[in-house]
């Protein structure tokens, strides 16, 4: 093969120099001059083309849904199948390599990541790949469980055995806690439970574990990942976390131990959040909270990981904030809510800060004008930008009490225009962060409850998929470096809001993208291989957004969804087109569903 044949590009990078050897012997060169098709839709395919030079576009109903050029191959997956499904035209004078069928397939056989380019399901070619992708970066904690962390040996003793005797064997095996056998099961006793003992006066060698030890235990299977553990430390604020296999405890692993494998310190955000006495103080625990995503991100945590981490310690944060900033006699008459991506648990690096606050009916305390309006200069002052939209508590439409939402509510569904539409899509994804959680359910019981059967509401909630799509060309014609696709709007968006529709329609409460995705397929409305396709393609684009923001962050610029696909990897090209792909799949479905083909 001539030398121009690059093997820095995937998916011929991973060819082993056998492998190479073969691929050179076999191919050929051709040219296709402009306007002619290498390939027709419904015609057999006996050959891979990787383009030298020119355009090349792949066509599907008469719209370009791609363009491909230098290194670029087609049509991989239609190899696979030996049909074309699209039709490929040359828009420039093309010369390419081509590469019998027959040796494409033996090449997939003996080398599964490069199959993972041809695969026909689109989430195993996503899942598969992004990983291929990060494998120059730090990969330690994508693959690292809970049993590759230090466990300590679990100390058991008899449920007769006395409190004594539980503080020589803590002492004896340099360990803060005891297991537990007794007849009620098994339990924990803890140097903290040993303290307070102590301190209540309770007779260290006559008091038996049975009776002071904890049964009820928070434990973590070994095959976890060791981000999961430190999810559970956050969340539960516990110091310890027995560890399971096959059902029975098999280690026990501290926190601290886990410090030293896991040196991204997040515990140390929760417990500065809690120590927090003023916004001042909080607002250091918010820098440190930023500190911890780019470590994440950096550790090669999985998205979706990094996401729920996120929004557990951001929950706290605000849960904080509240109580500092809202008087002590309001906070079990008051909920605030996240709205948009904090309220999906979605939010990572934060582009702005949506959030309403419900007000009881029956509240006759202090005014809350000041404090609302502290609350969102104080997260303005963390990092969490203003909404531009002005959805935000200290607007005093976004603060209001439950009986005048509940007003608002009736009167948006009943009048379902693009304006309350809107609104109205905002609430679906809204979660509870700080003070009386309890306010917001009757609310959100009133949205669906009139939802059910009401088909103009759901059609008009389901309209702005369509009025916002990103024409179907709009990736495929980004080939200069000053050329941009926004994530949100030809990705994101699509996914997001046509999941949280089809989500109202189907009854389904969950609020969280991946978790709707689930829910649908349980209840078919997703068919599960698009379902595992839709949750890779999320992923994928939310990690991109990710990395997008940490570099926006660093430049010292705000955070928005605009890319530069000339700066990306070829591969990571190549998958963005699937997960674009996915999204215009969604919005196809949703269109249909809800009969928007004529808007």
């Amino acid at each position: 093969m001539p030398e121009f044949f690059s093997y820095t590009q995937p998916p011929f990078d991973c060819l082993t120099r056998a492998e190479r050897n073969r691929l050179e012997a076999a191919s050929d060169i051709e040219y296709f001059p402009a306007g002619s098709t290498p390939i027709a839709a419904g015609t057999a395919v006996d050959a891979l083309y990787v383009i030298i030079k020119g355009v090349v576009d792949e066509i599907e109903d008469g719209d370009i849904v791609a363009s491909y050029r230098e290194h670029d191959c087609f049509d991989g997956r239609a190899l696979v199948g030996g049909t074309a499904v699209r039709a490929f035209a040359v828009h420039d004078d093309a010369i390419v390599h081509r590469i019998p069928r027959d040796l494409v397939l033996a090449l997939t056989r003996s080398n599964p990541l490069f199959g993972a380019w041809f695969y026909q399901d689109v989430a195993q070619r996503l899942a598969a790949l992004a990983q291929h992708a990060m494998q120059g970066e730090l990969q330690s904690l994508i693959t690292a469980r809970v049993a590759d962390a230090p466990l300590r040996a679990p100390v058991w003793l008899a449920g007769d055995a006395c409190v004594l005797d539980a503080a020589r064997a803590m002492k004896d095996a340099r360990t803060s806690s005891v297991l537990v056998r007794g007849v009620r099961g098994d339990g924990l006793f803890t140097q903290s439970d040993l303290r307070d003992l102590v301190i209540a006066g309770a007779d260290a060698a006559t008091t038996t574990l049975a009776d002071v030890a904890q049964y009820t235990l928070l434990t973590i299977a070994d095959g976890a990942h060791v981000a999961e553990a430190l999810l559970a430390f956050t969340r539960h604020r516990v110091q310890r976390l027995p560890v399971t296999r096959d059902g029975g405890i098999v280690g026990v692993l501290e926190q601290i131990d886990l410090l030293a494998y896991f040196s991204n310190h997040s515990y140390l955000v929760a417990a500065q959040i809690e120590r927090a006495s003023d916004v001042d103080a909080l607002a250091a625990a918010a820098a440190q909270l930023r500190t911890l995503i780019g470590l994440l991100h950096a550790q090669g945590v999985r998205i979706r990981l990094i996401a729920s981490l996120v929004s557990e310690l951001t929950g706290q944060l605000q849960q904080k904030l509240f109580e500092l900033v809202f008087p002590p006699e309001s906070r079990a008459h008051a909920c605030i809510l996240a709205l948009g991506s904090q309220g999906r648990g979605e939010q990572i690096v934060p582009t702005d800060q949506d959030n309403a606050l419900i007000v009881a009916d029956g509240y006759a305390g202090p005014p809350l004008d000041d404090a609302a309006a502290a609350y969102n200069a104080a997260l303005a002052g963390f990092g969490y930008p203003r909404c531009p939209g002005g959805v935000m508590l200290c607007n005093p439409h976004w603060r209001q009490r439950q009986a005048d939402f509940a007003r608002r509510l009736d009167a948006q569904i009943a009048t379902p225009d693009g304006a309350a539409m809107l609104e109205l899509a905002m609430w679906l994804d809204a979660a509870p962060v700080a003070g009386n959680a309890a306010l917001w359910p009757p609310l959100h019981q009133r949205i669906v409850a009139a939802s059910r059967g009401n088909d103009a509401m759901l059609s008009a909630l389901a309209l702005p998929i369509v009025q916002f799509a990103a024409p179907a060309s709009l990736f495929s014609r980004l080939t200069g470096s000053d050329e941009h696709v926004d994530l949100k709007k030809a990705g994101l968006f699509p996914i997001v809001h046509g999941l949280r529709v089809l989500a109202l329609q189907a009854g389904i409460n969950a609020t969280n993208s991946q978790r709707r995705i689930d829910a649908l397929v349980d209840a078919h409305v997703l068919a599960p291989a698009f379902g595992r396709d839709l949750s890779e393609a999320l992923s994928f684009l939310q990690a991109l957004q990710l990395r997008l923001g940490l570099a926006q962050l660093a430049r010292g610029e705000a955070p928005s969804y605009r890319l530069q696909p000339a700066a990306l990897a070829a591969i990571e090209r190549e998958l963005l087109k699937d997960a674009l792909g996915i999204a215009r799949r969604l919005r196809q479905l949703v269109q249909h569903r809800f009969s928007l083909q004529h808007f």
